[in-house]
């Protein structure tokens, strides 16, 4: 319980930087271990049979008798079998490492999600690579984030970085990080942003925030171009020349002095001190 505390504060330090809101959910540190109960053990019965058809060491050879105990034994087996496959299903089931039906809590210096997650991820690492599906929000406090073009996240996307490397499907995405690149990825609704280089060659279903001292709608090679299909809010130190058709709605620029090196590790040395705080109170 200790351990799951202090993930939810680490992240309600993160949401208060730059958004309002979060969806936490339940869980303990780790990914949960799981067990198959012990204590319904199936035991096979189907030798009783055999021994009810013997008297005092002697065989009985009648047939009503025989009929009698070749009926006991099937339904014994059949008990048996019934008991036996819902846990060989369920055991199955929890072993299948290919996916997770609960929130995920991971730390560490490389962390790589490639298993479905039938529920919300936490994570606090230095290096970290999504390329799976995930059913609910997304949380990551790392150096490095990319999330693969292989990766669909039906929640939202919160992430503290040094590097954020986007490619995949999101719902909505909250970034705060020095680098960002958004490479052919798709986010249903908004995204806000904030960050010293922010390249943009993906699709936004609705509107885009974004503050960024350098701001880029093509990839390196100009072949791709970013589209938003609602408005496009932006701060930044210069207006910048957007493409036509990027921008469905309207372009909405606010003259912003932005420092050219915003330096993300103070959020962490913040986060790191909260954290000794979170430990000590706990």
């Amino acid at each position: 319980m200790k351990n799951k505390s202090k993930f939810i504060a680490i992240f309600v330090v993160i949401a208060l930087c730059f958004m309002t809101s979060f969806v936490f959910a339940e869980d303990n540190l780790g990914v949960m271990p799981i067990s198959v109960d012990s204590g319904n053990e199936v035991t096979d019965d189907s030798t009783t049979p055999d021994s009810q058809n013997t008297v005092d060491g002697e065989s009985l050879d009648n047939s009503n008798t025989s009929v009698e105990g070749t009926n006991s034994e099937n339904d014994v087996l059949d008990d048996v079998s019934s008991d036996e496959q819902p846990e060989q299903v369920e055991e199955n089931q929890n072993n299948d490492s290919s996916y997770v039906d609960h929130d995920v809590y991971l730390t560490g210096n490389t962390v790589n999600i490639d298993y479905f997650v039938d529920g919300n991820v936490f994570i606090f690492a230095n290096d970290v690579t999504i390329s799976s599906q995930i059913s609910g929000d997304v949380f990551v406090c790392a150096r490095n984030l990319t999330i693969e073009k292989t990766a669909f996240i039906s929640g939202n996307v919160f992430s503290v970085t040094d590097s954020f490397v986007f490619r995949g499907i999101a719902y909505d995405m909250y970034s705060l990080s020095t680098n960002i690149t958004f490479d052919n990825a798709y986010a249903y609704r908004d995204i806000k942003v904030i960050s010293n280089d922010f390249k943009f060659y993906g699709t936004v279903g609705r509107n885009a925030f974004v503050s960024a001292s350098s701001i880029s709608f093509n990839s390196d090679n100009g072949e791709e171009t970013g589209l938003i299909y609602g408005d496009f809010n932006y701060s930044s130190n210069k207006e910048i020349q957007i493409p036509d058709g990027s921008v469905s709605g309207s372009v909405n620029y606010n003259p912003t002095e932005i420092s050219s090196s915003v330096d993300v590790s103070s959020y962490f040395i913040s986060l790191g001190s909260f954290m000794v705080l979170a430990i000590v109170k706990t």
